[in-house]
């Protein structure tokens, strides 16, 4: 089974549709950014953490304001569980 969420960008609070496989961490170890807020992280410099997510949206379904022209743009998630796996934007 998984954990299919929708999460809160770390920064803005826009939704971001969330995929945990096989309940590999809790929730509470993901900091989530949406696209827009990916892009000023990414030019400062992406923080350390366990693990470092950059996954594209696919579907404008996935995070909250995503239009068309959003698809292939990516959104951070950093989770601080260096076990967890298949994480990824639902």
């Amino acid at each position: 089974m998984c954990d299919c969420y929708i999460a809160q960008c770390d920064i803005c609070q826009c939704d971001v549709s969330i995929h945990i496989g096989d309940w590999s961490t809790e929730r509470e170890n993901l900091k989530v950014y949406c696209h827009r807020c990916t892009r000023g992280i990414k030019k400062r410099g992406i923080p350390k953490a366990a693990i470092v997510i950059l996954d594209p949206i696919e579907r404008t379904s996935q995070v909250e304001g995503a239009t068309t022209r959003h698809i292939g743009q990516e959104v951070l998630i950093l989770c601080s569980d260096p076990n967890a796996h298949d994480i990824y934007l639902n």
